[in-house]
Formats: structure tokens, C-alpha cells, sequence
């Protein structure tokens, strides 16, 4: 697959966003699984770089703790695994980086191209796109606090959405 990655600081004065790039994430013996990741860190980049050096161990780690491939609903089962290294990893971030986890954090989208299948993951406000020659497609849906049933969640969970949009 041909990539690129583009990173831009902003107003920050250093950069807190990371990115994996796996060309093969070594799940299966018969089939390659690319892993393309990036992570967007919020109030500091502890966060996204330990995503950056361990998500994808999680990952991995879960996939075969399960034996995925002999699964008889494998894309389904696949999706609910990578929500449960999500969860998994960031129970590791608190423990270890005890510092700064309870302040910092950052959004994850990630893909993965099984076969002929993309899968695509978001958690939190990044979009990923699919560009292909003029054509592109959404992947993902911005999770903004304006979005009704975002709100809604955030709500339900005893957040605050200050003035400026921002989600405490």
C-alpha cells in the first residue's frame, strides 16, 4: 500500500501527535496485515507515544491470546478485540504512566487491510478518509460534543462540555 503522513504542530509548542506504521502486523502465518495508525494527543504527547510503541503489542497480544483465525465470525470478532485492547491499553497507560495519565490523553484511528476488507477504527474527533484516484469516502465520523447523540453520551457518562466545545 502507499501512504504518507503529514503532521502539523499548530499553536503548540511541540508536537504531541504520533503515528505507527506497520507494513505487516504478523497475526496470521498465511496472511499480511498492515496496521496504520495515528494518534492525536491532547494536553501533552505521553499519551499517543505510548500508543505509538504499544497499541499495536496489545493488539497483537489479545489476537493470539484468542486464536482469531479460527474463528467462524472473524471480521465481527476482530472489531470487538481491537475494542478490547483499546480498553486493555489504556488500563496499562494509568499504570504506568502515572504522572500525567489522568491529564492527558489522545484520539486513535487506525486501519487495517485484511484481504480484500479494510477495517477502520476511530476513537475520539480525528477523521480518516479513503482517497482513491478523485474519489474519497469517510471512514470515520467526527465525535464532536455538537453531534446530538455525542452530546447526549457525554452527558449520560457526568462530562461537561465547557463553552468553548471542549469536553471535560
Amino acid at each position: 500500500h502507499n501512504w504518507g503522513v503529514t503532521s502539523e504542530i499548530g499553536d503548540k509548542p511541540y508536537q504531541e501527535d504520533t503515528f505507527t506504521i506497520i507494513d505487516d502486523l504478523k497475526l496470521f502465518d498465511d496472511i499480511a496485515v498492515p496496521f496504520y495508525a495515528i494518534y492525536d494527543g491532547h494536553a501533552g504527547s505521553a499519551c499517543s507515544y505510548y500508543l505509538k510503541n504499544n497499541f499495536h503489542k496489545h493488539l497483537r497480544y489479545i489476537i493470539k491470546m484468542k486464536n482469531l483465525r479460527k474463528s467462524e465470525n472473524f471480521f465481527n470478532d476482530f472489531c470487538k478485540t481491537v475494542q478490547e485492547a483499546i480498553v486493555y491499553t489504556d488500563i496499562h497507560f494509568l499504570d504506568k504512566e502515572k504522572g500525567c495519565s489522568l491529564h492527558q490523553g489522545s484520539t486513535c484511528i487506525c486501519i487495517f487491510f485484511i484481504g480484500d476488507k479494510v477495517i477502520s477504527c476511530n476513537l475520539g474527533d480525528s477523521l480518516s478518509i479513503l482517497v482513491k484516484k478523485d474519489n474519497y469516502l469517510y471512514l470515520s465520523r467526527d465525535l464532536k460534543p455538537e453531534r446530538e447523540k455525542e452530546r447526549e453520551r457525554i452527558i449520560k457518562k457526568n462530562g461537561y462540555i465547557s463553552t468553548d466545545g471542549r469536553i471535560l
